[in-house]
């Protein structure tokens, strides 16, 4: 049997993550997600302040996370972020992150 990474994750080298990584991993990713949105939509930021910019902030403070293998596996799942919004997370203004949330989109039918 192949063995893959769970969900597709794998690290800087190539390497597929544990599982119990990937989960820490994604756990952290949409926690920090959700967090940047609730803070630009309550409050005043400069649009130069970027999602990346308050990630890696709240990466630093997150006393969960040790070590800089997994810093750097939440710091590439968040690049994920990214690919959701089309747009490079350290150029997405986290002053607009919030409508992402915001966006009207339906599933799509058939």
């Amino acid at each position: 049997m192949e063995k893959t990474a769970f969900g597709g994750f794998y690290d800087t080298h190539g390497k597929p993550v544990s599982r119990r990584d990937a989960e820490f991993v994604y756990e952290k990713v949409f926690k920090y997600s959700g967090m940047a949105s609730e803070y630009s939509r309550q409050e005043t930021i400069d649009k130069d302040v970027s999602v990346k910019d308050f990630c890696m902030e709240n990466i630093k403070k997150d006393k969960e996370v040790k070590g800089d293998y997994i810093k750097g596996l939440i710091a590439s799942g968040l690049e994920m972020l990214g690919g959701i919004a089309a747009c490079d997370i350290d150029k997405l203004s986290l002053k607009y992150f919030w409508m992402e949330d915001d966006l009207p989109v339906e599933p799509r039918k058939g």
